[in-house]
């Protein structure tokens, strides 16, 4: 299925990027919700410019949801909610949020699982993120599904994360532990106050270095799940898997629970 397109990128490069935002109209079919969208720019940059700070009154205005998401050092930027597959067997919702005309965030219960054309030579962002494959479910798919009863979900997974390279794509293999469950109360940036279920994960990527020798790297990860009359909406995220795919943080500015 093609997603549709959502946005004019301004300028060629990645350097001077718009975000803009859309006036959209739903339309249902059986693949999902698509979003259609009409265009008005506004003067919000992804790379290179200073971080984007929408105000309360701004955030109301979003026609649909929206968050803010910043990789590594990089301004942190707007991404608007693009499409929503809900085709996908036991394992959530996928939502694409866009960041330009064929620049794409992939993520499942608040994971990432893929991004598109985001790598570039000219900024951090060195591999683009295919896919993320396993034959296990993803624990945050059980506590996003029950963030209030948490108890029979698994706390350990395995996954193959497959990225791009200059010499075509490379493999490393992901195992993740959670290694914490606590309530944690949150603030939005639209003054939101919300109580989530915070979840601690550690990470283990596992595959080759720049130098072709087998690696290792551990990252702590960290995914706010509402439990409020919204329960499992993934509201704010601190996030990485793979060493050329820099840390994502995340964090919701409309939410997807309402806004539809």
């Amino acid at each position: 299925m093609q997603l549709p397109r959502i946005a004019k990128e301004l300028s060629k490069t990645k350097l001077s990027k718009t975000i803009l935002l859309l006036s959209t109209a739903v339309a249902v079919s059986g693949c999902g919700s698509r979003v259609y969208s009409m265009i008005d720019t506004v003067d919000y940059t992804l790379f290179g410019q200073p971080d984007v700070a929408l105000t309360s009154e701004q955030i109301k205005q979003l026609p649909y949801a929206a968050q803010y998401a910043q990789f590594g050092e990089q301004p942190r930027a707007v991404v608007m909610l693009a499409f929503i597959d809900n085709q996908l067997a036991n394992r959530g919702p996928q939502y694409q949020w866009a960041a330009g005309e064929d620049d794409i965030l992939l993520t499942e219960n608040g994971r990432m699982v893929g991004t598109r054309n985001l790598a570039g030579e000219l900024n951090v962002i060195k591999q683009d993120l295919v896919n993320l494959r396993s034959e296990q479910g993803d624990p945050l798919y059980c506590l996003t599904s029950k963030p209030q009863d948490t108890d029979g979900c698994a706390k350990s997974w395995q996954a193959t994360a497959e990225v791009t390279t200059d010499f075509g794509r490379q493999r490393y293999g992901i195992k993740s532990q959670i290694t914490d469950l606590q309530q944690q109360s949150i603030q939005l940036p639209n003054g939101d106050t919300v109580n989530s279920l915070k979840v601690t994960e550690s990470v283990t990527s596992n595959g080759l270095s720049a130098n072709g020798k087998p690696s290792q790297w551990q990252y702590n990860n960290a995914y706010w799940i509402a439990i409020d009359s919204a329960a499992g909406e993934v509201l704010k995220t601190e996030q990485q898997l793979v060493p050329g795919l820099p840390r994502l943080k995340t964090v919701s500015l409309k939410r997807i629970k309402g806004s539809q």
